[in-house]
């Protein structure tokens, strides 16, 4: 099974600059995010402020992830999302299946 692919290009949140200007340490957190080898497609603030969200699975695994990050960060929390997608206009929003492991 191949992974699915977030079609990054030219994803951009114009309210990051100014957002980090107030609050730095947002800045750093993404940051360190894009930088400590995670291996994430793409790294981006929502609207603004004041959530970073990561698209990709951490190469490093959960655990350790979540580890670095709140050895270095004093955050609320991480949590995992999975897409929700509708397959036709008919059909309700379903999750996709879980990837066998």
């Amino acid at each position: 099974k191949e992974k699915g692919i977030a079609h990054t290009d030219g994803w951009v949140n114009d309210l990051e600059k100014p957002a980090f200007k107030v609050r730095p340490d947002l800045g750093e957190l993404k940051n360190f995010l894009v930088n400590a080898g995670f291996g994430f497609q793409v790294v981006l603030m929502s609207g603004s402020g004041s959530t970073i969200y990561c698209v990709g699975e951490p190469a490093c695994g959960a655990e350790a992830f979540r580890e670095a990050v709140t050895d270095k960060f004093d955050i609320q929390g991480i949590w995992r999302a999975e897409l929700v997608r509708r397959v036709s206009e008919r059909d309700w929003y379903t999750a996709p299946p879980r990837p066998e492991r």
